[in-house]
């Protein structure tokens, strides 16, 4: 993982098999957690989750969800909707699906194929009974 700064790059490895790393900017590899999500991802449960502010929302004031403080969430609704309800960093928001591709590699005729979402998304997989 890299993270840029205004004047400074930080890298830090992230094990790839590891659910902790969707989403991350900063792991910790000694606490085996993910420090700091990625822009577009909020700290839920010490994993990144996607999530998006609900487009055009703006408080009475006119402050967006991205000039909120922890502060200043509340739940007084602004056209209907609150910023607990509107803004990602109050712990709303639209949560999204983790982006994901798998490597590309090329097999052998024969070749056992092991191909596995990367970032990983889930703990587990499985084939949905209806396939």
């Amino acid at each position: 993982l890299v993270e840029y700064g205004v004047t400074t790059k930080n890298t830090s490895c992230c094990p790839s098999d590891s659910i902790k790393c969707a989403g991350c900017a900063t792991y910790d590899i000694v606490a085996e957690s993910c420090k700091k999500c990625q822009g577009g991802y909020i700290m839920q449960d010490g994993l990144c989750v996607a999530c998006e502010d609900t487009v055009g929302w703006v408080t009475k004031e006119g402050a967006t969800c991205d000039s909120l403080s922890g502060a200043m969430c509340n739940d007084r609704p602004v056209n209907g909707e609150s910023s607990k309800q509107a803004c990602c960093k109050c712990g709303g928001g639209k949560k999204l699906a983790t982006p994901f591709q798998y490597a590309d590699k090329r097999y052998a005729v024969g070749q056992d194929i092991d191909l596995v979402p990367l970032p990983r998304t889930a703990l587990r997989y499985s084939v949905n009974s209806a396939c």
